[in-house]
């Protein structure tokens, strides 16, 4: 079986940080919590499934605003969903972005 190597055009951090995210235009906010963050997207671990190519907000909890992305992946694992999120406009100025330009 052929390995699947990922190009990425920024590293990313994988420190883990709570977030919660919403379903856009008008979802219920849901906890998540980050796996990695970059400028360009992040990785989430959630205990629910979103559709691939949807809208959502994301937020770090207990802060106001957030950022803008789309699904760009939904994949079950250990009872939860590893959810890929892809920046549709500014990311979010989260520690775990900024480690990543570093």
């Amino acid at each position: 079986m052929e390995s699947r190597i990922e190009k990425r055009r920024e590293s990313r951090s994988t420190q883990r940080y709570p977030v919660t995210i919403r379903a856009l235009p008008e979802g219920a906010a849901q906890a998540a919590e980050t796996l990695d963050v970059s400028a360009q997207g992040a990785s989430l671990r959630a205990p629910f499934s979103l559709p691939v190519g949807g809208l959502v907000r994301v937020a770090m909890r207990g802060t106001e605003g957030g950022a803008d992305a789309r699904i760009v992946r939904c994949t079950p694992q250990g009872g939860q969903f590893i959810i890929g999120l892809e920046f549709t406009g500014a990311a979010l100025n989260w520690p775990a972005a900024s480690a990543a330009k570093a």
